[in-house]
Parts: C-alpha cells; structure tokens; sequence
C-alpha cells in the first residue's frame, strides 16, 4: 500500500554519487526520521551531468547512476529499512544536445514531419514567413556567411549518416537535402543505387503528420531509405569514396 510521505530528505544523485552509493546509507537515513527518500531525476541524462535535469531520455534509468539494475538494489535497501521513494520526474526538462536526445535529433531532422515535431514547444509559424516549418538556433558566433566562408561548417559523412558540424555543435542534416550529394556520387562511382535513394529521398514527405497512421507511415519511409543508404555505402567501397568525394566538393565550395 502506497504510504503518504510524512517527512522527506532529498538527495543529489550524480556519476560520483549513485544508486549503490545511496544504498549503502540508507540505514543512516532512515536513523534521522524521514519517512521517505526524495530522488533528484534519475532518467538518462546528458552525459556527466551533474544534477540530471538535463534529461535526454526519459524512457530509460540512468546508466551513470547504476542503471535499471542500481534502481533495485536501492529500491530493496529502502524496503528493508521502512523508507519510501520519491521521484521527480521533471517532465518539462530536457537537454537539446546532439544524437543522445534521440527525440529532440529527429525533429532538427525532419522538422514539422518528425514523429516528435508536437513533444516540444516550437513555434512552426512565427511571425517571419522565412523562418516557417523551422528552427532557429542561436549559435553562431558570428554571420552566417562570414562563418561559412572560414570554412567553421562542415558536412560530415559517417558510415551513410550525415551531420553538420560547427564548432562543438553537431546537428543532423535533413534527408531530402543529401539528394543531390547522392546524384553526384552516383555520377562518380557509375553505380544507380545512390540516384535510386536520391529519388526516394525527394519524395519524402516534409509536410506535418496527420494522425497516427500518417507518423507510422512517415517514420517508416524514412528508416527504411536510411537503412537503404547506410547498406549501399557500407557494400561499396567505390560508392562511399564517391559520396565523400561528394561532400568534400560541398565543403570546399
């Protein structure tokens, strides 16, 4: 039966201070008279964080404080010394970094058609007709010509999966922008199956979804071209230096 907390004491949890840490005094803890330990946010957060508000994944438990199976030996330390357990979930945070928010990835992405484009408070019709269906980061240090031209953005190819790097900043590219890299490889490497996921690519969706068929329907046009791509490039040596000879002339221009 669920026990109404009384009295509580909060503790931080953190790489240098984890599950088992907590475990460990948790007869100390109860010796002081609370009736309940209140947790500080123990979803995967960003890497090193210190105070776990900056979550990237609410759907998983912290590995760094000792994952799902860390929870339970804590869980068992409280039961055997009468405390209960308080969570905060804080369900409005989370940490806009780069790949390990998979959510927050796939709208920069994909945009307004992104399976997470209404998990998050974007306003896709702001005020400036140029700046509708996107989003505006603040991150460049100076204008984006001038940044441009020192040559600080880069497209980066991985293995079938592109990004643009600036700085310590890494974002995805969208997928019907690699169409045209994926032409001119396959001119370079005289194969058809880049200007086949060129095609496919610009037929793309990037309006909003409609309904949950429609999001099923988008996500899964799009996993499967990138699971095309990634294979055509990892199969074909001639086909990967095609592509990143492709992207090198996109960087050097």
């Amino acid at each position: 039966m669920a026990r109404i907390p009384l009295a509580t004491y909060r503790l931080q949890f953190h790489p240098g201070f984890t599950f088992y840490d907590a475990a460990a005094v948790a007869g100390y803890l109860s010796a002081l008279g609370p009736t309940h330990l209140y947790a500080s946010p123990c979803f995967q957060a960003a890497p090193g964080s210190t105070h776990g508000y900056d979550v990237v994944d609410p759907g998983r438990v912290n590995e760094e404080l000792g994952g799902p199976e860390g929870h339970r030996v804590l869980w068992a330390a409280l039961r055997e010394h009468e405390l209960g357990q308080v969570l905060d979930v804080v369900p409005n945070h989370m940490a806009i970094t780069g790949p390990e928010n998979a959510w927050w990835w796939d709208v920069l992405e994909n945009g307004t058609s992104s399976t997470f484009a209404s998990y998050f408070d974007v306003d896709w019709s702001p005020p400036e007709e140029r700046l509708a269906d996107r989003i505006l980061l603040p991150i460049l240090g100076d204008h984006y010509g001038r940044v441009l031209e020192a040559g600080e953005v880069r497209l980066v190819h991985e293995k079938g999966r592109f990004s643009i790097h600036y700085l310590d900043h890494k974002l995805p590219a969208a997928p019907a922008s690699l169409a045209g890299i994926l032409d001119r490889a396959a001119v370079l490497s005289g194969s058809d199956r880049p200007a086949f996921i060129a095609d496919s690519l610009r037929h793309l969706s990037l309006h909003a979804a409609r309904g949950f068929e429609d999001i099923r329907r988008q996500g899964r046009n799009r996993a499967v071209i990138k699971d095309l791509l990634i294979g055509v490039v990892e199969e074909s040596q001639e086909v990967c230096a095609a592509v990143d000879k492709a992207v090198e002339e996109i960087n050097s221009s």
